[in-house]
């Protein structure tokens, strides 16, 4: 059982990818609308739908791992 344990798991790699992925398009996003701020720039509501986008896109990631990693317990 052990054994079975230490494998690597190519889904469990793939999702925490899709995780990593998911952090810096999320942090590009915050990074855009730091850039912006105090700017008058008329794009700073679309901006903010990137970030909810980003953050949505983490969480949805984040839980994929997460649910992954308990079920299968690798």
């Amino acid at each position: 059982m052990a054994a079975k344990a230490t494998q690597h798991c190519t889904e469990k790699h793939r999702l925490l990818m899709a995780y990593n992925r998911a952090v810096l398009e999320w942090s590009h996003a915050v990074r855009d609308l730091s850039d912006q701020a105090g700017a008058g720039n008329s794009h700073f509501l679309l901006l903010m739908s990137k970030v909810g986008a980003a953050r949505t896109t983490t969480q949805r990631a984040k839980s994929a791992y997460s649910a992954h990693v308990a079920e299968h317990r690798c």
